[in-house]
């Protein structure tokens, strides 16, 4: 018999038994759901999901969004503080994968001219 991966939504804190049944109880399609639960997509409709056993990964994920960063211009030095990785990204209208990449030191000299750090709190 076919075990279903049991799916979480974080907005209304259930568990469904496989994304199928996540979608008809909420009203959503199942290949949105799918893809939230495969990261392909970020959410849909407002809710966010993951499988149930994935559930502190995606929260890491999410907790790594939310911290403070430092923008430092590289030419003039100046740093700029942002609040988290969306503020910077709408600021600065750069992509979020292009700060990741920064930001975990993929990239070695960046373009765009900034640098970035993770903020000490």
């Amino acid at each position: 018999m076919w075990e279903y991966r049991k799916v979480y939504c974080f907005e209304n804190g259930q568990s469904y038994n496989g994304y199928s049944e996540a979608a008809k109880s909420l009203g959503l399609n199942n290949q949105c759901v799918y893809k939230c639960c495969i990261g392909d997509q970020i959410q849909t409709k407002g809710f966010h999901f993951c499988y149930e056993d994935e559930r502190d990964i995606y929260e890491m994920r999410i907790s790594r969004r939310e911290k403070p960063i430092i923008a430092i211009h590289l030419k003039s030095g100046r740093s700029v503080h942002y609040s988290s990785v969306k503020e910077a990204v709408q600021e600065l209208d750069i992509s979020p994968n292009t700060l990741y990449s920064i930001l975990s030191k993929r990239v070695k000299k960046p373009r765009i001219g900034y640098s970035f750090k993770y903020a000490v709190q």
